[in-house]
């Protein structure tokens, strides 16, 4: 499990790594108009949008999901934890409920399809409400309520859909923000589950950092809202996967020659090789 999780993660990180160039193109291209105009344009929304939605069915089809935090491991009817957040539960499953062999192969086919159905429209509403929560977080931190409500309400949307996609490589898409609330507990003995979450704080963190020369008086174009924290939750985005993604690769190095150099050291290879 924890190998599956591991070529998981690489494979993702390895798409980080290899999509930046498209991104950044697109957001190089697109920065004029967001200074000059204040507008984000709709080209950006469809190439961010996409690529992390493509990024993540990829990932999905080469390694099958099962996810570190199980949505529909837990919540049986018979379960005296049913009642506590995801993350709190212990996944037992006491009543047993799950597919029925004895009712005909359609009708459980017909359970499955609209399990599914349920989870996407669970996920899209997780979606937009994490773009809500940001336009409300936002509005708190002091951007303007009325007066540039659709750029912070785009903004929101851009930095969402990077949030939003790698936790759903980890997280049902459906209980993305309940266990958001629950981040803290996250337990650090999964590597791929800590890497998650320290990539989603420091994408945050770096939003808010942009916001550090808005209130300064260079009179700037570029010091509008909502262009630095734009930028700056770019530039975070792509740091942390390229950093992720070295990180992972190193560590993959350094197990094959660890690997080979016990084989190596071993008697029985040794022999081999005499």
């Amino acid at each position: 499990m924890q190998n599956l999780e591991s070529k998981r993660d690489l494979l993702y990180s390895i798409l980080n790594i290899a999509s930046p160039p498209i991104l950044v193109v697109s957001f190089v291209g697109s920065l004029k108009e967001i200074v000059n105009e204040q507008v984000i344009p709709q080209k950006l929304f469809l190439y961010v949008w996409l690529l992390e939605l493509l990024k993540v069915l990829f990932v999905t089809y080469c390694y099958p999901l099962n996810y570190i935090l199980e949505f529909h491991n837990y919540g049986y009817s018979g379960s005296k934890s049913s009642n506590l957040p995801f993350s709190r539960r212990d996944g037992s499953n006491p009543s047993g409920q799950g597919y029925n062999s004895q009712y005909p192969i359609w009708k459980n086919r017909l359970t499955t399809v609209c399990t599914k159905l349920t989870d996407v429209i669970k996920g899209s509403l997780n979606f937009m409400g994490g773009v809500f929560i940001g336009y409300i977080t936002f509005v708190f931190f002091g951007a303007p309520l009325i007066e540039k409500w659709e750029l912070t309400l785009e903004y929101s949307f851009l930095l969402v859909t990077w949030l939003y996609f790698p936790l759903t490589l980890v997280i049902h898409p459906s209980a993305v923000l309940q266990e958001l609330l629950y981040i803290s507990s996250w337990k650090y003995e999964n590597a791929t589950l800590s890497r998650t979450k320290w990539r989603f704080l420091f994408v945050v963190m770096g939003a808010w950092l942009g916001a550090i020369v808005i209130p300064l008086d260079w009179d700037r174009p570029w010091q509008k809202w909502p262009t630095p924290c734009l930028v700056s939750s770019f530039v975070a985005v792509m740091l942390i996967d390229c950093l992720y993604c070295a990180y992972l690769m190193w560590n993959v190095i350094m197990r094959r020659s660890d690997s080979v150099s016990k084989a190596f050291k071993s008697p029985a290879k040794r022999s081999k090789h005499f």
